[in-house]
């Protein structure tokens, strides 16, 4: 019972970090910041709740210049394809959000960046869900 309402307080802390973000105008990233690796941090939301992970774990996104991307899972490629960029309205939000397509697919992920912080955001769920990626040299 205890492990659940911890659980809620997480989702609602996660759910007004992002949108104190938006509000205050920090979605200000261009697609050429998305350019560089990023190692998984952590993740919210769905049955696992809140799960966070070390630094050198190796589970990776690499975006390039050129439109390509890779994902590797504990070092090792996973797929690896074309990424394009399209704003798009989000249902979570109601606001113009850049949206993520993996292979001419829409991965239905809407990206953030502050700092040196990668925010991915499943869009259309009832729950707060989310990645973030720190980017490393």
């Amino acid at each position: 019972m205890a492990r659940n309402k911890g659980l809620s307080v997480l989702l609602i802390i996660f759910s007004l970090l992002a949108w104190d973000c938006k509000r205050n105008n920090l979605n200000s990233s261009s697609p050429l910041d998305l350019n560089g690796k990023w190692e998984i941090r952590g993740q919210v939301g769905g049955i696992a709740g809140y799960i966070q992970f070390p630094k050198g774990n190796g589970t990776q996104l690499i975006f390039n210049a050129n439109g390509t991307y890779s994902r590797y899972i504990q070092d090792t490629l996973y797929k690896s394809g074309q990424y394009s960029l399209q704003t798009i309205t989000a249902q979570r939000t109601q606001q113009p959000e850049k949206f993520i397509f993996f292979d001419g697919v829409n991965s239905n992920s809407y990206y953030q960046i502050q700092s040196d912080t990668l925010t991915i955001h499943m869009d259309g769920t009832g729950q707060a869900l989310g990645t973030w990626y720190i980017k490393t040299p």
